[in-house]
């Protein structure tokens, strides 16, 4: 059952990007929660806020089309298998994915941590994932404090289709809760990056000491070099 109130309430607490026209969605997969469809149909969806989450919409450059934005051959292929049986509809200002299962019968909606491949269910149903992303900042309290600390701190002031980035990855020692260990980064170069880390680290045994990082910011890749 369509949600006509929460779906017109989330759109009036959304910052829109680019283009903020209503668009065929026809050709969306048939899996996808009924709510998110009509939400999709009703505006080009936008940022929180805050900058927090960022919802995908249905036209605009390949960071925000939703369509682009699950091809395969954009950032998805750095995580292989991890991500290849899931279709994404936002993410949060650190890059993290949310979406559901491709084909699934349910609504559920899973989200996917970037730095390290984890996936977990999350919501539900979409109704159920905009209270807990959009009318309730308890759920990402330390995250989303560290968010806004960042961008009160930052002499760059954040732009859509960026990430706030590890400059030393988690999976390499980084500290997740320290602000200075952050930088802004374009959203897609971000998620090929860790995308690549993500597979390297997990081919490694455990333990193995990694002596260097070599980055080719040009091609967009990185190569872990162990002990």
């Amino acid at each position: 059952m369509i949600d006509e109130e929460g779906i017109d309430e989330l759109i009036g607490k959304l910052m829109p990007v680019g283009s903020e026209e209503a668009t065929d969605t026809s050709d969306l997969p048939g899996f996808l929660d009924e709510n998110l469809i009509y939400f999709l149909s009703k505006c080009n969806a936008g940022y929180s806020h805050d900058n927090y989450f960022h919802f995908f919409g249905t036209n605009g450059n390949e960071g925000h089309d939703l369509r682009k934005w699950n091809s395969d051959g954009l950032w998805k292929k750095e995580y292989g298998e991890l991500v290849e049986g899931y279709y994404f509809f936002a993410e949060d200002i650190f890059g993290n994915q949310f979406g559901q299962k491709i084909g699934s019968k349910s609504d559920e909606i899973f989200m996917f941590w970037v730095d390290d491949g984890r996936i977990k269910a999350f919501a539900n149903d979409f109704l159920e994932f905009i209270e807990f992303t959009i009318f309730d900042f308890d759920i990402f309290a330390r995250m989303r404090k560290l968010s806004v600390d960042f961008q009160r701190w930052s002499p760059r002031a954040f732009t859509p289709f960026h990430h706030l980035s590890y400059r030393k990855p988690i999976l390499l020692g980084g500290d997740s809760g320290d602000v200075n260990n952050l930088e802004i980064i374009d959203s897609i170069p971000n998620l090929k990056f860790l995308g690549q880390l993500v597979t390297q680290t997990r081919a490694l045994p455990i333990g193995t000491r990694i002596v260097d990082v070599i980055i080719d910011k040009e091609v967009q890749s990185i190569r872990l070099v162990p002990e």
